[in-house]
């Protein structure tokens, strides 16, 4: 699979996401069958912000909840995963949330939404324009990835997949 890319309509948020990253998704979705699962995504923004780059997105952590229709992402690991990665020579940090919603639409529920208006306002995220990215169907046959924003402030906003490429980043991944 190659990376994926996405711009929002009104062209003021891009983000593309690594080959690795989506991968990595994939696997946890296989891995989690017919139950929902997430986790957060990482990477980092183009040096004049103007795209963020994921990644990494981590396995659903160990005090998570899980259930067909349903998913809480916990913590535990989490903090020193994150501190990890900031100390690593590319400095990745938080972009947002990622979770899977098999069999359904990839779409954002109400819950999702919330949750994500929630991390767009809460300053201990550092993240005010977090990212949300809904994998759903089945991750051998129909997968499907769906890219969302959500501004401070603002309704969330749908991003539409690319084929124009972000502006360029300095990072090797």
């Amino acid at each position: 699979m190659e990376s994926l890319e996405w711009l929002s309509e009104d062209g003021t948020f891009a983000a593309k996401a690594s080959d690795k990253a989506i991968e990595f998704i994939r696997h946890q979705c296989v891995a989690a069958g017919h139950q929902e699962t997430g986790g957060i995504l990482v990477g980092y923004y183009t040096p004049k912000r103007e795209c963020a780059i994921i990644t990494k997105a981590s396995e659903a952590p160990a005090d998570s909840r899980s259930g067909r229709l349903r998913f809480y992402r916990g913590v535990v690991g989490l903090r020193d995963w994150l501190a990890r990665l900031w100390r690593g020579e590319k400095r990745e940090y938080y972009l947002g949330e990622w979770h899977f919603h098999p069999a359904k639409s990839p779409d954002m529920s109400s819950l999702d939404t919330a949750q994500m208006k929630d991390i767009a306002q809460n300053g201990s995220y550092r993240c005010p324009e977090p990212l949300l990215l809904i994998a759903s169907g089945h991750p051998s046959s129909s997968f499907v990835v769906s890219l969302f924003v959500c501004p401070h402030g603002k309704p969330p906003m749908r991003m539409q997949p690319c084929s124009v490429p972000p502006p360029p980043n300095q990072h090797e991944d």
